[in-house]
């Protein structure tokens, strides 16, 4: 298996590339109940992790760290600054779709000005990140619903749940029923749950998982604790919190942890590994956060 090496006060440690995980497997006759997120692991466990689990989770965040801490300085160092032009902000529009409209209405009836802005900067960094990896063709609707409806879970009057289930899948089960409703056929439906369940996947492959909830997952993972953040031109950042100001969205965030009680689900057990030391140092929160 490949490894990563990091280097941290003089010892080498040799991370497993989870990547590796998805090699020589036969995408359409896999058992897709195995994968952390899907939409059948979801209807197998209702977000609780087991043992094994537990420990695939604590390697999609070593990876995460390790590849945004090279790519880091891949783009610092200028090697990759020629990625940055692939970025133009003025290509990305919201959907103009009914179903759209509706996710928006939803959206705005339902969540704190901190956390509606949120998930439009978590669509916004998903396109930019599209433009980045190059995926030409992607569900843009489907993309957008998911980013204005993954954090329903979230809300205060779905937040006490939290303590004892996955906040993911309420806002996962609704969000799949509200595209039924709109006419979604079910495997698309049911690729809109799995982009809002894989969500909190620090690692999510876009095989497996597809696209949408790949960059949904990255848009939400930039804004939350910046990873990948460096993609983006300063110019484009800027204009995304003009219109969409992070003002204290670390404090509602943040605020909201303790309410994750339960060690079994993602984020119950991303908090025992620290997730709120990591939003804490966020450098969007640094630079535009209040």
């Amino acid at each position: 298996m490949n490894c990563t090496s990091i280097f941290l006060n003089h010892t080498i440690f040799r991370v497993p590339n989870i990547r590796d995980l998805y090699l020589n497997i036969d995408i359409e006759s896999m058992k897709k109940d195995r994968f952390i997120g899907t939409y059948e692991w979801s209807l197998k466990t209702e977000g609780n992790l087991n043992l094994k689990e537990k420990i695939t989770l604590i390697r999609m965040l070593l990876e995460a760290q390790t590849k945004d801490m090279l790519q880091g300085l891949l783009y610092r160092s200028g090697i990759w600054k020629h990625k940055l032009k692939r970025v133009d902000l003025g290509k990305i529009q919201i959907p103009d779709s009914q179903t759209s409209k509706e996710a928006i209405k939803i959206a705005e009836s339902t969540y704190s000005p901190t956390l509606l802005n949120h998930c439009y900067r978590t669509y916004y960094f998903a396109r930019v990140l599209a433009q980045v990896d190059q995926f030409n063709k992607i569900d843009e609707e489907l993309l957008f619903v998911g980013a204005m409806l993954h954090d329903l879970g979230l809300t205060p009057q779905n937040l006490p749940k939290a303590a004892t289930c996955c906040f993911t899948m309420d806002a996962a089960h609704f969000s799949k029923n509200f595209a039924l409703e709109h006419q979604w056929n079910e495997q698309r439906a049911n690729s809109l749950f799995t982009s809002i369940s894989a969500h909190l996947n620090p690692v999510i492959n876009p095989t497996i998982y597809g696209k949408e909830s790949y960059l949904l997952g990255g848009g939400a993972f930039m804004d939350m604790l910046g990873k990948r953040h460096y993609t983006a031109p300063k110019p484009t950042m800027e204009q995304i919190h003009q219109k969409y100001p992070r003002a204290q969205f670390m404090g509602e965030i943040v605020g909201s942890i303790p309410m994750m009680k339960s060690p079994n689900t993602r984020a119950g057990f991303l908090k025992k590994l620290g997730f709120a030391t990591l939003a804490a140092q966020n450098p969007l929160e640094k630079r535009w956060g209040g």
